[in-house]
């Protein structure tokens, strides 16, 4: 049984989008990092903000990884940290 494909990202949010699957853009130590959140998730997520998750599950679009905040994933924005719920 294989696990779940995940990564890292800490850094600044550079770049924040309305549509399409990337949420926003990261800017870490190692370069750019891309960011999806679920629709459920209702955070204001701004350009300038600190961003830091461990273990994000990853998915891959147009050759970038981008990496999934989804229920049940922790992260911190600005230093609070945000515990979403998956409720299935």
């Amino acid at each position: 049984m294989s696990k779940e494909p995940t990564m890292t990202i800490e850094g600044k949010i550079i770049e924040v989008f309305e549509n399409g699957l990337v949420t926003f853009k990261v800017k870490t130590k190692l370069g750019i990092a891309f960011v999806w959140v679920y629709e459920e998730i209702e955070i204001n997520f701004k350009i300038g903000s600190r961003f830091h998750v461990d273990d994000a599950p990853i998915t891959f679009s147009d050759g970038y990884t981008i990496a999934i905040i989804k229920p049940g994933v922790t992260f911190f924005l600005n230093d609070t940290s945000y515990q979403t719920v998956d409720l299935s």
